[in-house]
């Protein structure tokens, strides 16, 4: 299974025709075409949140106000590259027709898991919506996907950055610190690369890794192995371009659902 963590394009380009979502299309079709299943996060940068090359948050240039919490959520174009039946695994969504709130299922190792993308500082009504799949899966084990989680410092983070709606740690909250089927959080957005483990007060362990390394060469790709039996997972960065591994490795003991 694959995962993007957002922020598949860098701007919403609407003066040279969104070039950047053609490009987007185009890149990552062998994967849309292949028999691998995948989810992808949306990042502020796929929405019209950051637009026409700015790198925060968009404003009205006639009043100043603030547009980001309104374009946030406006998500047509990346929902346009990776229609619904794109997600070979998808099964089910927060909104018809968008995959910013959807989740994927999956069988390894004679486990089940599901992969659960949620939107970026997420509405709490997507935030209850989320809580109903974990809670109705509680035999999957669930990889919670979204774009921003972790700070590069590898704490949670504890705003919306200004134009969300929740945060990190609302999510934590609600989800992640409360079902004992919550095994991991993918994220990117900040930073470099960070990880964490949390113990729940049910003595569940959470095992959160940002990743954020798209300025470098190379086409690093995190790569996470999963022994189910051993109740491990292992991760190593793979330089796509020159085929190798061991940059940055990982490790963390997980109870796997079995």
């Amino acid at each position: 299974f694959a995962v993007h963590t957002g922020d598949v394009v860098n701007w919403w380009e609407s003066r040279t025709g969104n070039a950047q979502y053609a490009r987007a299309d185009r890149w990552l079709q062998p994967l849309s075409d292949s028999s691998v299943p995948f989810a992808v996060a949306v990042g502020n940068h796929d929405t019209l949140a950051v637009a026409d090359g700015q790198g925060w948050a968009n404003s009205d240039p006639a009043t100043g106000r603030s547009l980001a919490s309104w374009g946030l959520r406006q998500t047509q174009l990346i929902n346009e590259i990776f229609p619904a039946s794109d997600f070979s695994n998808m099964r089910g969504q927060f909104e018809a027709g968008k995959f910013d709130n959807s989740f994927h299922t999956f069988t390894a190792e004679g486990a089940d898991f599901l992969v659960l993308s949620l939107e970026m500082w997420p509405r709490p009504e997507a935030v209850d919506w989320a809580e109903r799949v974990v809670a109705e899966h509680p035999e999957h084990n669930v990889i919670l996907l979204t774009h921003a989680y972790l700070w590069g410092s590898g704490s949670i983070q504890g705003d919306n950055g200004g134009y969300g709606s929740t945060s990190p740690r609302y999510v934590y909250d609600r989800i992640v610190g409360r079902y004992d089927n919550v095994k991991m959080v993918l994220s990117g957005h900040t930073g470099w690369t960070a990880q964490r483990t949390d113990v729940t007060r049910t003595g569940n362990r959470v095992w959160s890794v940002m990743t954020n390394m798209s300025p470098t060469s190379h086409g690093p790709l995190r790569s996470f192995t999963i022994d189910v039996d051993a109740g491990a997972v292992h991760s190593d960065i793979v330089r796509t371009s020159v085929g190798t591994r061991g940059h940055e490795r990982m490790s963390a003991q997980i109870d796997w659902i079995k």
